[in-house]
């Protein structure tokens, strides 16, 4: 659906600068493939050293990109107007998108781009909603919306984080759920995991739901906004983060501690902790 909703052509070139073990990295690969447009490969371990990405992006012509918000906003750093005169889109994912990040790119390249905001974990196939964040959206400041399911066959629906077979009431926060085709079966070797995050439907369509942990909201015209989490999971450079188990962690291996308390703070991941 994305090369259909997003406009990829045959003339388009990509650039593959995401490590494979990163699942951001999927829709650099299979995109391309899919379209039969180029693909540009950044080297291996390069791929946060933006002069090499930029260098590379400008020789070979790099029409669309792929980021995730606090990954593209220390790239822009390396950007001055006129710079990536081919490049024609951007997409964002992984991270909340702020209209900061927008104003930025606008600032840094002299000109405005094409901006998306899409959303979706991995065991929904990565992306299933998509928002045009060109335009001016009320509460950007704080986070574009993550928008409207970007397929037929993708299910989205917001519902009571204690009964996903609840749908909770438009603009009423509550669990964003998933379902489709694109829906993963669950997790390997993990059959307990698999027990709670996938379920049947209750909604009347075929297959798995998926319960994701996040929290959002829905409007009458089924646009989706992200409020966080249902738990203390967070993401630093769109990677997920359980803060328990540093937690967890930290006490096992300093038998001298008494107790450890983990939160996210800006980009950086800071720690307290209390002595016995």
């Amino acid at each position: 659906w994305g090369t259909s909703l997003l406009d990829f052509t045959q003339g388009d070139v990509f650039v593959l600068k995401t490590p494979a073990t990163f699942d951001c990295s999927i829709p650099e690969m299979w995109v391309p493939m899919y379209t039969a447009c180029t693909s540009v490969i950044i080297p291996d371990g390069q791929h946060l050293d933006f002069e090499v990405v930029k260098a590379t992006m400008e020789r070979t012509r790099v029409t669309v990109a792929h980021f995730v918000p606090s990954v593209l906003s220390l790239f822009l750093d390396f950007i001055s107007p006129g710079d990536l005169p081919a490049l024609r889109q951007i997409s964002c994912t992984g991270e909340a998108l702020l209209l900061s990040h927008r104003e930025k790119l606008t600032s840094k390249l002299g000109r405005p781009l094409p901006l998306f905001n899409l959303y979706g974990p991995t065991e929904a196939a990565i992306e299933v909603t998509y928002f045009d964040a060109r335009d001016d959206t009320p509460g950007a400041a704080h986070g574009f919306p993550i928008g409207f399911a970007g397929d037929k066959g993708v299910h989205v629906y917001v519902t009571d984080p204690n009964d996903p077979s609840v749908l909770m009431p438009h603009g009423e926060k509550g669990e964003v759920c998933l379902g489709g085709i694109q829906v993963a079966y669950g997790y390997l070797n993990r059959a307990e995991l698999t027990a709670s995050k996938f379920i049947a439907n209750p909604h009347g369509a075929a297959g798995l739901l998926y319960r994701t942990g996040d929290l959002g909201t829905c409007d009458a015209n089924g646009e989706l906004r992200y409020n966080g989490r249902a738990d203390r999971q967070v993401k630093v450079g769109g990677v997920r983060i359980e803060l328990g188990e540093i937690e967890a962690v930290a006490l096992k291996r300093f038998p001298e501690l008494l107790n450890v308390a983990v939160e996210k703070s800006d980009d950086r991941l800071v720690g307290v902790a209390a002595p016995r």
